[in-house]
């Protein structure tokens, strides 16, 4: 976590190879990433593109999302959401989580929904 408050909650990520999040949708939170090392693949408003250190990427509240590291090296960037919501409670939920069925589950009941497996394609 890089800083908390009602209005926004930001924390940095280092994602390996081969790693990322699936499509969901944040109903509540509009969600930013700056791109520090490394490349993202993206999917955004139903294309897919990616993004490189520099690279700012907002996806608004509403709109399905995903990011994943397909790249062979690792991906740091900055995250932050706006309002704050419940996601850094959800984080502390999820720490070590290994079950996907249980992860969906518990990220609902923190305002982030996780689209069906399959729904978009590639992902």
């Amino acid at each position: 976590m890089k800083a908390a408050s009602a209005s926004s909650f930001a924390f940095e990520t280092l994602d390996p190879p081969g790693t990322g999040v699936p499509p969901h949708v944040h109903p509540t939170q509009d969600e930013h990433i700056y791109v520090l090392e490394g490349v993202f693949t993206l999917y955004l408003d139903g294309e897919w593109t990616t993004a490189g250190p520099g690279d700012t990427v907002r996806m608004p509240k509403n709109l399905p999302h995903a990011y994943y590291n397909r790249s062979e090296a690792v991906t740091r960037a900055l995250f932050w959401v706006s309002p704050a919501g419940r996601l850094a409670q959800l984080f502390d939920r999820l720490h070590d989580l290994a079950d996907p069925a249980e992860v969906v589950r518990l990220s609902a009941l923190h305002d982030v929904d996780f689209l069906p497996p399959g729904s978009v394609e590639g992902a």
